[in-house]
């Protein structure tokens, strides 16, 4: 038996006993009485369980595992995650600012929907503490390296999206890239109209990170 099990077995112990020496009481003074020392006693058993941890928040389950180059739908978009580039060059070509290094990772997204979307940039989550999670990244056709407005419905495209990370910043090996998904309200309370709403994990991508750089300087 735990120890919070046996102080909880101590408690009702005290709780019957309690309760047999007003039995003798009219039903005035009984009532009073007993839902004193139950709640004397409940409050008792509920600091064991809380300073034994029971009221400790449950681990969140992992998250399903998606192939690089395996597609899966989200909701508003079909997405294959394809890899993952850390380099002092962003892929169309500009230097990344100062001090910074670009982390792109290369997808394929393709437009569910009816209606022309801009939302692409909470398509992908990278789990890594130097990029905040608010952090939106730069997106990017991987055909002619144009920045992404909108993409169109049933039209696959391929892009980057683009965060810039501290130089030094150490990568996890694999890297973990987590799919997000949303759900379509015909009318949202908060905006008073339809959309994509609600963005919940949905599966995780583990990528080999590529370092172009590094096998450019190697002999």
């Amino acid at each position: 038996m735990t120890e919070s099990a046996g102080f909880r077995v101590h408690c009702e112990a005290i709780l019957k006993l309690r309760l047999t020496s007003v039995r003798g009481l009219d039903g005035i003074e009984q009532r009073p009485s007993t839902w004193i020392v139950g709640g004397i006693v409940l409050s008792l058993a509920l600091l064991a369980t809380a300073l034994s941890g029971g009221f400790a928040a449950a681990k969140p389950k992992p998250l399903p595992a998606l192939e690089a180059g395996k597609g899966v739908d989200t909701g508003q978009w079909h997405l294959v995650v394809h890899g993952a580039t850390l380099s002092a060059t962003r892929p169309d070509g500009r230097p990344a600012p100062k001090g910074q290094a670009s982390l792109a990772i290369e997808a394929e997204l393709t437009n569910r929907t009816r209606e022309s979307s801009s939302d692409i940039a909470s398509a992908l989550r990278v789990n890594l503490p130097a990029i905040a999670p608010k952090t939106l990244p730069l997106l990017l056709l991987a055909r002619d390296r144009s920045i992404v407005g909108a993409l169109h419905p049933k039209m696959a495209e391929r892009l980057y999206l683009v965060w810039d990370v501290p130089v030094g910043t150490a990568m996890p090996d694999p890297l973990p890239v987590v799919v997000m998904s949303k759900i379509h309200k015909t009318r949202d309370n908060l905006v008073g109209g339809s959309g994509w709403f609600d963005p919940k994990p949905l599966a995780e991508v583990r990528l080999r990170v590529a370092t172009p750089d590094t096998a450019e300087r190697a002999p």
